[in-house]
């Protein structure tokens, strides 16, 4: 397991990973594995929290060889490939290619405990690949002369194991160099090459020299192998007494459990060697079992573990629709809100600039026509021998052109409304027709707004315009009524009445009501008055 460590970490925190990095490496029983699994478990997740993925990737990894050496290997190729997952978002660089090799080299161990060898092998070439120190090339040269055995390819081990010994010629490390030449020796005498045996004994004396005890014990079992297979049961029984003896020294379990077999083997007892076939074959058939557990237990998980993020997934994506429905609807009420804001602004504009256009020619008639007017009938009355009724029919222009100069006129709002209204009745009130009004008084005219005042005044003043000019009426009745926030406005008079038709004036006051969003209706028959009902 390649480590490296960054300069940034405290001294605490590199202290702590070297810690349980011997403690993966040189486990005393499985709590240590487990301590370390927790430890890299919660290092990967602060890691991602802090945004460094080569430090997730490492804690990754260690939790890969965990997970294997606990007999996990399905959980441990899953936690290999969320590793390898994390190498594709960041560039490329010494430490990830070092990463990389490390993650399909243990891809490639754990294919190769499943038998998968196939696999495997494709691991170990994707790792050719990569290398490119002797050591990483040696490494995985001597993996898939292991994986060639496996499969009594031994001339395929063999090319793979020169390669590694020729990689580690250029390394001075003797230790590796009798592994290779240990491992080179043993597959070569599987096809009986006497060079073999030579190559198995100068391993032996290079380990001896480097007191290499785990390398040692590979000589001791490689070369009791060697003699058993060729029935030299002396020098066997020799070598194996060597295996087992430093088997002890060295304290494992499972290096005695390795050297006691090979004792067995020793044993000329039928009933022996049988047990040792029945063994052999129990433990291959209790793997390939376990194996198939494994993968079961690990697809169950993972089709559990695809259903939940399935299920979150639908559920974020409802959550999502509903977002964006809510949205959507807000976007919908809120155009709706601006278009009628937009559509009630465009009408009050509209409705003043109308009131605008009344005013600017009630003042034009005022200052123009009704002044020429006026000085014109003084100019003839200073003249001799003038028929007094042309004289009167002036008057009566001057005064048609003061009348539609004061309708027209520009409404002083600063005054009270309520006298404002008072006085527009007053002036079309006289002895033959006679106005009521009811509920004048109870409406706060100061609460309503300055362009529905001006609506209010402009219709009734159209409507008593009509009732002068139409409907001969001697009583007419005004009632105001405010309901929340609309104002009721109902018209009627005893007028002659008629079939209704909408003249100029009448329109005139339907177009400013609906100017204001309001509601206006006109009753009308024959000999039985006129009425109106508004509503703003």
């Amino acid at each position: 397991m390649f480590i490296w460590v960054s300069k940034a970490y405290s001294q605490k925190a590199v202290d702590s990973l070297y810690y349980y990095h011997n403690a993966i490496n040189s486990p005393e029983d499985d709590q240590d594995l487990i301590s370390a699994y927790n430890f890299f478990k919660k290092y990967k997740e602060q890691s991602l929290i802090e945004r460094d993925t080569l430090k997730a990737i490492y804690g990754l990894r260690y939790i890969a060889s965990i997970e294997s050496t606990l007999g996990f290997p399905y959980e441990s190729e899953t936690t290999v490939l969320e590793a390898l997952n994390l190498l594709n978002e960041v560039s490329s660089n010494e430490a990830t290619i070092e990463a990389r090799i490390g993650l399909y080299n243990h891809l490639g161990i754990i294919s190769k405990g499943l038998l998968n060898y196939d696999d495997a092998l494709n691991y170990y070439n994707k790792v050719l690949m990569l290398a490119q120190t002797p050591q990483q090339k040696s490494i995985v040269h001597n993996n898939k002369s292991i994986v060639y055995k496996e499969l009594n390819r031994f001339d395929l081990a063999i090319d793979e194991l020169i390669m590694a010994y020729e990689n580690i010629e250029k390394l001075n490390n003797k230790v590796e160099l009798a592994r290779a030449l240990d491992n080179l020796g043993i597959t070569l005498s599987k096809i009986n090459d006497p060079d073999g045996l030579v190559k198995m004994n100068q391993a032996l004396t290079i380990r001896i020299e480097e007191n290499d005890t785990k390398g040692l014990y590979s000589s001791y079992k490689h070369l009791t192998e060697y003699y058993l297979e060729r029935n030299s049961k002396k020098e066997a029984s020799y070598f194996a007494s060597k295996a087992y003896d430093l088997a002890k020294s060295i304290n494992s379990t499972s290096y005695l459990v390795d050297a006691l077999s090979y004792q067995m083997r020793l044993n000329d007892d039928p009933k022996v060697v049988e047990y040792k076939k029945l063994i052999d074959s129990i433990n291959l058939r209790k793997q390939l079992s376990e194996n198939k557990f494994a993968l079961k237990k690990f697809d169950f998980a993972q089709y559990k573990r695809q259903a939940q993020i399935s299920e979150l997934n639908s559920q974020k994506e409802k959550a999502n629709r509903q977002f964006f429905q809510v949205i959507l609807c807000l976007i919908i009420a809120l155009a709706v809100v601006v278009y009628l804001l937009l559509k009630s602004k465009y009408r009050k504009a509209k409705l003043q600039d109308v009131y605008d256009t009344e005013t600017r020619i009630s003042k034009k008639v005022h200052d123009e026509v009704a002044n020429d007017m006026f000085q014109f009938m003084t100019k003839l009355q200073s003249e001799e021998h003038l028929n007094d009724n042309y004289i009167d029919d002036l008057e009566r222009i001057y005064n048609k052109t003061r009348d539609i100069s004061k309708e027209h006129s520009l409404l002083d709002m600063e005054c009270d409304f309520e006298d404002v209204l008072n006085d527009l009745i007053l002036s079309y009130s006289n002895y033959e027709t006679n106005i009521m009004v009811n509920g004048i008084t109870e409406i706060k005219w100061e609460n309503v707004s300055e362009i529905k005042r001006t609506t209010i005044y402009k219709v009734l003043q159209e409507l008593l315009i009509n009732m002068r000019k139409h409907s001969k009426s001697s009583v007419v009745l005004f009632i105001l009524k405010k309901e929340r926030n609309k104002i009721l406005i109902n018209y009627s008079d005893n007028g002659v009445g008629c079939e209704f038709k909408k003249g100029t004036g009448l329109q005139n006051v339907e177009n400013r009501i609906k100017a204001i969003n309001g509601t206006i209706i006109f009753v009308s028959e024959a000999s039985k008055g006129f009425k109106v009902k508004m509503v703003v």
